[in-house]
């Protein structure tokens, strides 16, 4: 795969969990969201794997860009799991969505200069 691939690949993951985490705290907020709400179901379960065992390189490689952030991750997906997030559990997600945004725009700087060459 040559590095605009790579790129490329790595840009729609990342902006892919974004989208889903802006869009479960805009339901949560907005009071439009269920515990058993898909999104909510599907972000609980990504968090949940980023405490376990090496699973796949897609969770490996968000366990990566959130290498820095000390939440217990487990913690916050229990909380999606309640029919009111705690106030803490939705300030770990924005730092993560904050996290994985800085992280979008270090692979779309690199992206651009693949491209440029």
């Amino acid at each position: 795969m040559s590095n605009t691939g790579l790129y490329t690949s790595i840009y729609k993951e990342i902006h892919d969990w974004a989208d889903l985490i802006d869009r479960v705290i805009s339901a949560i907020a907005t009071n439009r969201s269920q515990p058993g709400d898909d999104d909510r179901q599907r972000l609980a379960s990504l968090l949940d794997q980023l405490e376990a065992a090496p699973g796949t390189s897609s969770v490996q490689h968000l366990k990566a860009v959130l290498s820095d952030q000390r939440v217990k991750w487990p913690e916050v997906a229990s909380a999606l799991r309640t029919a009111a997030p705690s106030s803490a559990a939705i300030e770990s997600l924005e730092e993560m969505a904050r996290a994985l945004e800085r992280r979008r725009v270090g692979v779309l700087d690199r992206l651009r200069t693949a491209d440029a060459q």
